[in-house]
């Protein structure tokens, strides 16, 4: 069997190049860790993927192997996102970025393929303009989550394998049961958006499901707004930052493609939540 160390070997030189020169040193020592037991091979389409419809370009797996399609080289930097935020810990737990794995139960898998494909998208795809493109409705909720509570804060737990952190955060500026109500939310959506077939109920679940990951999202951006006024932010750069959230809550692309109509915009709600929530943060 072909080892991709030898095929893609110049991938994965380029790839760490970046991470080194991208990531602050205290963010890389996952990295450093995995990258030296990396174990590789070819992934080889099995009937099963053929039934399902499914088109699997690579794989990472904690053990700590990679296997890519050959087809699709340049699924290996999202993979590699992966390795460099993995840790198996000894009773083993795997933390995987935002996705925890303790025993048959599992959070976190949506927003950890969003925010792994965002930054494999923003930092790699320069380099590697092929990367193939996925997890897009994952990648935009963990845009507007960016957007919501900061880029680096969200970079630094993840590259820490921190949910928990995560979860915390999100706490800080809603509470703790809607913060574990987005991540729950997200999974669903991650579990169901390509599988709700012609079943109703699943559509009105996920459609309830994005809107209620819109209003935490929302919350917890105005209540971050209030709090860099406090700190003595500009107001310029705070209206700089809600056109931004809001261009993120207009975007109708990926469930105009999906259900054909935008259901990740709150419609006509939008605008009372907005107004009611700001006033309560006194913005």
């Amino acid at each position: 069997m072909k080892n991709i160390l030898k095929v893609y070997g110049d991938i994965i030189l380029k790839y760490s190049q970046i991470l080194v020169n991208v990531l602050d040193k205290e963010n890389l020592n996952i990295f450093y860790h995995n990258i030296n037991s990396l174990k590789t091979g070819i992934y080889k389409l099995k009937i099963k993927d053929l039934l399902r419809d499914k088109v699997v370009a690579g794989i990472y797996r904690p053990d700590n192997s990679i296997k890519i399609m050959e087809k699709y080289k340049f699924s290996l930097p999202h993979e590699l996102t992966h390795l460099s935020s993995t840790i198996v810990k000894d009773d083993g737990v795997i933390l995987s970025g935002f996705h925890q794995v303790v025993g048959k139960h599992a959070w976190g898998h949506g927003i950890n393929e969003g925010y792994t494909q965002y930054f494999t998208e923003k930092y790699f795809r320069d380099s590697f303009p092929d990367i193939p493109k996925s997890y897009e409705l994952e990648m935009e909720i963990a845009q507007k989550l960016i957007c919501a509570v900061g880029e680096k804060e969200v970079k630094n737990l993840y590259f820490h394998a921190d949910l928990k952190g995560l979860i915390n955060l999100l706490a800080k500026y809603s509470s703790l049961d809607e913060a574990k109500e987005f991540i729950g939310a997200v999974d669903f959506v991650r579990r169901y958006i390509y599988n709700f077939a012609k079943s109703k109920w699943l559509l009105k679940m996920l459609e309830i499901k994005l809107q209620k990951i819109n209003y935490i999202l929302l919350k917890c951006f105005l209540n971050k707004q209030k709090e860099d006024r406090s700190l003595g932010v500009r107001r310029s750069i705070l209206k700089e930052k809600r056109e931004e959230f809001d261009n993120y809550l207009g975007d109708e692309l990926i469930m105009e493609t999906i259900f054909g109509k935008n259901t990740l915009d709150m419609s006509v709600d939008e605008d009372s939540l907005k107004r009611e929530l700001r006033a309560k943060a006194n913005i």
